[in-house]
C-alpha cells in the first residue's frame, strides 16, 4: 500500500481481516479496517472507506474503549473535507487530536496537525494554516521524519509564496 502497489496491497488486508475476525481479535479487526478505509481513499471510493471506518469504529467499540484511535476521525476528516463539509471535517480534526494526544501518539499528532493547517487553507484561514503547519514542522523534526517535514515544507512554501516571500517559499 505505502509503495502504491493497492491492487497488490487488497487480498493482504482481505487475508488479514480474515485472520483477525476468526480469531475474534476486535482491535486488530478495527486497526486492519482502517487501513483499508485508506485504501479505499487512495482510490477516490469515498462511501467504502467510510463503510469500513464505521466498522472499525464498531469493533473499538465492543473492547469498550473510551479512546478511539485517531487515525478514524483523522480519516473522517479527510472524506469531508473532500466532500467540502469543512465543518464536519474540523469536528473530526478536533477528535483525532484529542485522541492522539491523549496516547501520546506524536507521530500522528503531526500529521493531523498537518492535516488540520489544510483545512484551515480551505477555510481561507491562512495566517491559522501557518502555524499549525510549523506545529507540525517542529514535531516532524523532533521525531526525525525527514518525509514528513518535505511534506509540511510543500506546504509552507505554497503560504510563503501566497504572502509575498518569496525567498522563504524557495528555500
Amino acid at each position: 500500500h505505502e509503495t502504491g502497489r493497492l491492487s497488490e496491497a487488497e487480498p493482504i488486508y482481505q487475508r488479514s481481516l480474515a485472520v483477525a475476525e476468526a480469531g475474534n481479535e476486535l482491535g486488530e479487526v478495527g486497526r486492519v479496517l482502517i487501513s483499508m478505509s485508506i485504501l479505499d481513499y487512495d482510490r477516490r471510493d469515498f462511501s467504502a472507506a467510510r463503510d469500513k471506518l464505521n466498522r472499525s469504529t464498531l469493533a473499538f467499540r465492543r473492547l469498550e474503549r473510551d479512546i478511539l484511535p485517531g487515525q478514524i476521525y483523522s480519516s473522517l476528516a479527510n472524506i469531508a473535507m473532500n466532500d467540502g463539509r469543512l465543518s464536519e471535517a474540523e469536528d473530526n480534526v478536533l477528535l483525532a487530536l484529542g485522541s492522539v494526544r491523549a496516547v501520546g501518539d506524536r507521530r500522528n499528532e503531526a500529521l493531523i496537525l498537518n492535516n488540520y493547517g489544510y483545512l484551515r487553507r480551505l477555510q481561507g484561514r491562512f495566517k491559522e494554516a501557518l502555524v499549525l503547519h510549523e506545529q507540525s514542522l517542529a514535531l516532524r523534526r523532533e521525531l526525525g521524519d525527514r518525509v514528513g517535514q518535505g511534506r509540511i515544507l510543500g506546504m509552507l512554501s505554497t503560504l510563503y509564496d501566497r504572502d509575498g516571500r518569496h525567498q522563504e517559499a524557495r528555500d
